[in-house]
């Protein structure tokens, strides 16, 4: 008896410990309280230092991802972000491979209201965690496997299909909230550009528009998967549901 009261204490505490990395809203306070052990994150410039430890967050949810190095850096170029493995990766086994994760310091079509530097801190963890659940789905991935995935990112279907391909392993892993801040925080921004008629809006429509999830889609997501009923979500809010309107 005194062993299966223990055993089922033992069982409770791992559940309790497990469930400290489930947030509805995260905070830099709550950040800091995680490190990459492996020491497998390698960040370029100095300007992203700041943002170690959000990377370093979005890996515990992640646990089983096998590599042997992300190098995060911030580039300007038209593309928001881009997760691509290195050219040796195709021929090496997933714990070996290397991937970079690029971040737009800035933008030529006016959409730098959108890069990883101008959001805060939840939509930057779900853009990170869209970025990382890219890695997670090639790690699995064979050597023809990735040729293939090298193929579909030459078409927008294809782009379309990675992405949201991505998205969902975002959302199973339990970072769906911290994506529904990004999807919803886009939408707003965008409808802003929108009702200015601005060439940034007419880009993003053209190549950005459709290729994520919107937030009503997400939401949907949310109330059925089951990793958000199991943990205890901390700083709950309401969410959109079927039967509600969007706010």
């Amino acid at each position: 008896m005194i062993f299966v009261t223990f055993a089922f204490a033992f069982l409770i505490k791992g559940r309790l410990m497990g469930q400290d990395i489930y947030y509805k809203s995260v905070t830099a306070d709550i950040i800091k309280q995680f490190s990459d052990t492996s020491k497998k994150t390698v960040i370029k410039q100095d300007l992203l230092l700041s943002y170690k430890k959000e990377f370093e967050y979005v890996l515990k949810f992640f646990p089983k991802m096998e590599f042997e190095q992300i190098e995060i850096s911030a580039t300007r170029g038209n593309k928001i972000s881009k997760t691509i493995p290195s050219f040796s990766s195709m021929f090496q086994s997933p714990e070996k491979r290397k991937y970079t994760i690029a971040l737009s310091s800035g933008t030529t079509k006016g959409l730098d209201s959108l890069i990883f530097l101008n959001l805060n801190i939840n939509s930057r963890i779900g853009l990170i965690s869209r970025q990382v659940a890219i890695i997670e789905n090639l790690s699995t991935s064979g050597f023809f496997d990735m040729i293939f995935w090298h193929f579909k990112n030459l078409s927008k279907k294809g782009r379309t299909k990675l992405e949201h391909e991505a998205e969902l392993k975002v959302l199973e892993t339990g970072l769906g909230y911290q994506l529904l801040a990004l999807s919803r925080s886009n939408d707003e921004k965008m409808k802003h550009e929108e009702e200015l008629n601005t060439k940034s809006y007419k880009y993003y429509y053209k190549n950005y528009k459709n290729r994520f999830m919107d937030p009503e889609s997400i939401s949907n997501f949310i109330m059925d998967i089951p990793v958000y009923d199991v943990n205890n979500y901390k700083y709950k809010l309401k969410i959109t549901t079927r039967n509600e309107k969007s706010f």
